[in-house]
């Protein structure tokens, strides 16, 4: 018999496929994240708080700014009135003063975003549905070219997007999961 070995806040391998966890009982993605986003000092001996999201149903998984004041950030948790699975993408261009919703992706995980620069950038994760099992994952991913508006890419059957790396607006490089739990890697090129 082979334990359950967690991967992610939210996911674990149970020896045959990747499972969302989920309360035993409720069968709902647990409460009490903790969505912040904070800037640290040069030293990083002192943290500012920017964002507080906490207790909302997110838990933010990555940043990518370009400079001080536009940041862009994946987040992902369950939307706290329906109870279903959501991902997003939050932008500021004020050092998170203020911030925008850029995509709200339903049944999806968003893990990985980069910015190329402030117009261009590409996020990654998968989509799982609403299913307690998230059997056979497709990798998910979203292109932005104004900075602002996301539109879908490919799916790739059997990966779940954990990282990205933007070289340039033809190539990409995504680490990522399959349903087994295996490490795996992908490229994305527009170059034939």
């Amino acid at each position: 018999m082979t334990l359950p070995r967690r991967l992610s806040r939210h996911l674990e391998f149970d020896g045959q496929r990747v499972r969302r966890i989920r309360h035993p009982k409720t069968g709902v993605i647990p409460p009490g994240y903790q969505g912040i986003i904070a800037m640290a000092t040069a030293e990083a001996s002192t943290f500012t708080t920017l964002v507080n999201l906490t207790n909302q149903g997110l838990y933010f998984n990555q940043i990518s700014c370009v400079d001080q004041n536009n940041c862009w950030a994946t987040c992902e948790g369950q939307n706290v009135t329906t109870g279903a699975t959501y991902a997003w993408i939050y932008n500021t261009n004020n050092g998170w003063k203020n911030w925008t919703t850029q995509l709200y992706f339903e049944g999806g995980s968003l893990t990985s975003i980069m910015m190329l620069n402030a117009n261009f950038g590409i996020a990654g994760g998968a989509y799982l549905g609403d299913s307690p099992i998230a059997a056979a994952p497709k990798g998910t991913f979203f292109q932005t070219t104004d900075g602002q508006t996301w539109t879908p890419m490919n799916q790739l059957n059997d990966f779940y997007a954990m990282d990205i790396s933007v070289v340039d607006q033809n190539t990409a490089f995504s680490s990522g999961l399959t349903e087994l739990g295996l490490s795996s890697f992908a490229r994305y090129s527009t170059a034939s």
